[in-house]
């Protein structure tokens, strides 16, 4: 039993460890080059659309405002990363 734990441990230091922290922040950055930077220069569009809520004509557009959009899909991305 002590065999197979070493060996479980061995193995998640391996996978969680700094080479799979290398790999997702390289994978972020090469991402981020390629799509020119959109997600940061959109950044600011993106607050005030959760701000600025529906337009008062658009009561009928939709059921939910912008904001609560997004915290239903934060919350189900979380919820999906717990899983």
């Amino acid at each position: 039993m002590e065999l197979l734990n070493n060996l479980v441990n061995s193995v998640n230091g391996l996978v969680w460890g700094p080479p799979m922290l290398v790999l997702i922040l390289g994978t972020g950055f090469i991402l981020m080059i390629l799509l020119k930077l959109m997600p940061l220069r959109r950044l600011g569009t993106g607050f005030a659309y959760i701000w600025r809520g529906r337009d008062k004509g658009d009561e009928t557009t939709g059921e939910i405002s912008p904001f609560q959009a997004l915290m239903t899909c934060l919350a189900a991305t979380v919820g999906t990363g717990n899983i």
